[in-house]
């Protein structure tokens, strides 16, 4: 296993130092492709979007009617061949408006867990293919003698998955060979990373994709850009999934697919040119693709044995021991944080517990108000305001006119007593009274000896609160 990771790291490296020379490029659009098949676009892949066991089929016709000939075309069959090895093989055929390129691609993909959470992948995609010229580079002498040559290009591929998150470097076509006159080249080298993360919710998932791929040399369209990038977003269900997505170059896209009897899946997408001047949505702008794939079943292999632990160093004993004591106190300090909590908790049913007691006392003294004012006590309740204290005036006189107060004052005065008065705000009466009381069993005691024989005329009672 070691030997193989190696030798797909020595390809990246490898792969930088080939020239590249001017040649019929087989660049297959299939940023689209998020379920089966997928390892076409990511070789890693194969491990899991291909849905290993499984054969598909998928085409895409480029800005072109449903009826014409497909743009694209590949076939592929998938499985794993143990826990840490997967690949497929597969079968295209890419037509563009220069040639027309046929063969075959052989997936090989591995993993090696870094700790129960992360996985190192390693992927490539081998192809072997014809090409033939076709449209206006049929006589072009430049590219004659292209037609009818069979070349190999490989494409590895560097990843990394941790829980539902997944990274991806590819570097496309890192390696080339020309079987008919026995020249290496890659065609073009291009550079492509992919970021995904996936959200469960119960048997379905969301995965947005970011993606970005560098292109060696500049495309065969003079105002294509060299840079691509673009956004997919996978909904997947058992029973079907939605997709949706934005690419710089090629415009946006939605699909949509159904699985049948939890074997057969189906689905179709529409893509279309946003930057053209014209209506978006007629058919010489659309771009059209459909995917058909059979799960034959999911693969179990039995677990690899555990291989012997060695002895740890005396550092990473340290290294445990002090994991082990910093466990210790984030336990003791979790502990404390529960006891200060049933502590807190306590505390509020104490103050509600003192609460509802005050609620009972204060229910039963309004009781008793109640029953003394159904024995014919004149009483009046309001508001506290104007800067008033609460609790009961024995009232003997209101008057809005200030001398008729003060005249009545003066008498009260010359009676011995020591009467007071307020304004209130909300009438702008003058409210002459005898004392005021807390309690309204003292002010009810007083207004009914007359003030203690004091004062022979009329008395009530006016409570604010």
């Amino acid at each position: 296993m070691v030997k193989i990771l190696a030798a797909l790291c020595f390809t990246f490296c490898i792969g930088l130092n080939f020239a590249q020379e001017a040649t019929l490029v087989n660049n297959i659009q299939y940023q689209n492709l998020t379920l089966y098949n997928a390892s076409l676009i990511n070789p890693t892949y194969s491990f899991d979007l291909n849905q290993p066991r499984s054969f598909a089929l998928w085409s895409r016709w480029q800005q072109q009617d449903i009826d014409a000939d497909p743009t694209a075309l590949f076939a592929n069959y998938t499985q794993k061949l143990g826990n840490t090895i997967a690949g497929g093989l597969g079968f295209f055929q890419n037509n563009t408006d220069r040639a027309t390129f046929t063969g075959g691609v052989m997936n090989v993909a591995l993993t090696t867990s870094l700790n129960k959470s992360a996985q190192i992948r390693f992927g490539s995609n081998v192809m072997v293919y014809q090409t033939a010229l076709g449209g206006i580079t049929a006589t072009d002498p430049a590219l004659i003698d292209q037609d009818g040559t069979l070349r190999a290009s490989l494409s590895p591929a560097l990843g990394l998955k941790w829980n539902g998150f997944n990274a991806s470097v590819i570097l496309e076509n890192a390696l080339g060979f020309n079987f008919s006159d026995g020249s290496r080249n890659s065609g073009m080298q291009n550079y492509l990373g992919m970021l995904a993360q996936d959200f469960a919710f119960g048997q379905s998932y969301l995965r947005p994709t970011v993606y970005g791929r560098i292109y060696g040399e500049p495309l065969d369209d003079e105002d294509a850009s060299d840079l691509e990038y673009g956004l997919q977003m996978l909904f997947r269900n058992p029973k079907f999934w939605l997709q949706g997505g934005y690419n710089n170059l090629y415009g946006a896209s939605g699909g949509l697919g159904v699985t049948l009897f939890k074997k057969l899946s189906l689905g179709g997408l529409v893509e279309f040119d946003l930057d053209t001047e014209e209506d978006p949505l007629q058919n010489s702008d659309l771009s059209f693709e459909i995917v058909a794939a059979f799960f034959f079943g999911a693969q179990e292999f039995e677990p690899r044995e555990p291989e012997e632990e060695e002895e740890p160093s005396a550092a990473e004993k340290l290294e445990q021991a002090e994991a082990e004591r910093l466990a210790q106190e984030q336990r003791e300090a979790e502990a404390q944080r529960q006891a200060e909590e049933a502590a807190r908790k306590a505390e509020e049913e104490r103050l509600a517990q003192e609460q509802a007691a005050e609620a009972e006392l204060r229910k039963a003294q309004q009781a008793e108000e109640a029953a003394m004012l159904a024995a014919d006590v004149i009483y009046q309740e309001d508001a506290a305001d104007d800067n008033l204290a609460s609790g009961f005036y024995l009232i003997v006189g209101v008057f809005g006119n200030t001398a008729y107060r003060d005249r009545f004052l003066k008498n009260l005065r010359g009676q011995g007593l020591s009467p007071e008065y307020f304004l209130r705000s909300s009438n702008q009466y003058n409210y002459v009274y005898l004392a005021h009381f807390s309690s309204f069993n003292e002010a009810l005691a007083a207004r009914n000896s007359g003030f203690e024989g004091r004062y022979g005329d009329r008395i009530w009672i006016y409570a604010v609160r």
